[in-house]
């Protein structure tokens, strides 16, 4: 992935101006999950995606960044789960169902749009959403949504004028 507030992050964790320019993003990410964790994904801006296997507790953590520009997918199969940035990768995996979704090939055949957006053209391979957090355990696999593009109240002027006053003085 690529971080763009590599600067913030280095203040952050008092990395010298000196070594910024060798320090890799994932070593930043690294630093970024070990101080905060589950909430890594909410401090992070650009084009990443990352897993973290956290052995103790037999969890996996995926998390996409807030556009979705970099692809994770998934599959859990029995006691199996897989993921992976490239969805052929997946469905090569022996223990990978090549069901088709007919519901997802329709969707995008008419171009109904699909309710979860989780989707794939694969029945057992999902998609992790944009600004999502996937935490799978051999108990449970959930999802979390941890960012949400603002949409504040539409804004009401009087004329057309007022509008493009408003946008000029922006």
């Amino acid at each position: 992935g690529r971080l763009d507030n590599r600067d913030d992050l280095c203040d952050e964790f008092e990395i010298p101006t000196s070594q910024r320019g060798a320090f890799p993003d994932r070593a930043l990410m690294f630093c970024a999950y070990s101080r905060w964790g589950d909430g890594t994904p909410e401090r992070l801006l650009g084009d990443w995606s990352f897993a973290v296997w956290r052995h103790l507790e037999r969890c996996l953590l995926l998390a996409r960044d807030q556009f979705g520009q970099t692809p994770v997918h998934y599959a859990r199969v029995g006691d199996l789960l897989a993921f992976a940035s490239d969805l052929q990768v997946l469905i090569n995996l022996p223990f990978v169902p090549r069901r088709l979704n007919e519901i997802y090939l329709a969707q995008v055949a008419t171009s109904w749009p699909s309710r979860s957006g989780e989707g794939t053209i694969y029945r057992d391979v999902h998609r992790l959403r944009a600004a999502h957090v996937l935490t799978a355990s051999a108990a449970e696999l959930r999802t979390r949504e941890y960012w949400r593009i603002h949409s504040g109240s539409p804004l009401q002027l009087a004329s057309d004028d007022d509008y493009a006053e408003c946008l000029l003085a922006t």
